[in-house]
């Protein structure tokens, strides 16, 4: 699995803030 799997894989708890994709793991992407 890589980074762009896991922001598939997570979407639904995915949300972006200030034009950066952030999740609830804590990583920018």
């Amino acid at each position: 699995i890589d980074m762009f799997s896991l922001v598939i894989i997570g979407n639904a708890q995915t949300y972006v803030m200030d034009g950066k994709i952030i999740t609830p793991r804590g990583y920018q992407l």
